[in-house]
């Protein structure tokens, strides 16, 4: 495959020749940039739509390009990196200037950049996020993705100090533990903001 994107020449390995279904996925994975940018330019947003689209988890990674001249390119290294070490994820860069909505839907501030983010769309919606990110340790914290080592980012309020009253106080991070654990009835309150339970 000769492309334009990254590297000028790819050669398809052997097992993707043993039949038409390998190929065509071959081909598609292949064809998408290794590393896609977020931003306004037509043929990126292309790019972008058809990276969105391939079924496989999204890593992200924003940092401030006006910060220093050296931020872009430190990044653009690291996702290179991680990309070559980790094909069967899609990377994904952008500068935080002009992203806003990307950082909203990530729960991402400007004083958590840089950032990154693993989105996993496989089994419901996961994501994992890590904000004032090292871009030298991003491989190492993809790699702990794939191994099944990280815990996907919540919202939630902090688990209340104490909460071990008649009452408990139910919140997304203790939500699961409580409300599902093993040989327990539980009973649930729902009223305004908050969420109690009594066991």
């Amino acid at each position: 495959m000769l492309k334009t994107l990254d590297e000028p020449k790819v050669v398809a390995p052997a097992e993707a020749l043993d039949s038409a279904d390998a190929l065509r996925s071959w081909i598609t994975s292949t064809s998408l940039p290794r590393v896609a940018r977020l931003d306004q330019v037509p043929k990126n947003q292309a790019a972008m739509r058809r990276v969105f689209e391939f079924p496989a988890p999204k890593v992200l990674a924003f940092a401030d390009f006006t910060t220093g001249a050296d931020v872009e390119s430190t990044l653009q290294s690291a996702m290179e990196s991680a990309a070559k070490a980790h094909t069967q994820l899609r990377f994904v860069m952008g500068d935080a200037n002009g992203n806003d909505h990307a950082l909203q839907f990530f729960g991402i501030t400007k004083e958590g950049l840089p950032a990154a983010v693993i989105h996993d769309t496989r089994a419901g919606e996961k994501k994992f996020v890590r904000t004032g990110m090292d871009f030298a340790k991003l491989d190492a914290w993809v790699t702990s993705f794939e191994a099944g080592e990280l815990q996907p980012t919540i919202k939630s309020e902090p688990v209340p100090e104490p909460n071990d009253g008649p009452v408990t106080v139910l919140v997304a991070k203790n939500f699961d533990d409580i409300v599902n654990a093993p040989g327990k009835t539980v009973l649930l309150e729902f009223y305004g903001a908050f969420l109690a339970t009594w066991n």
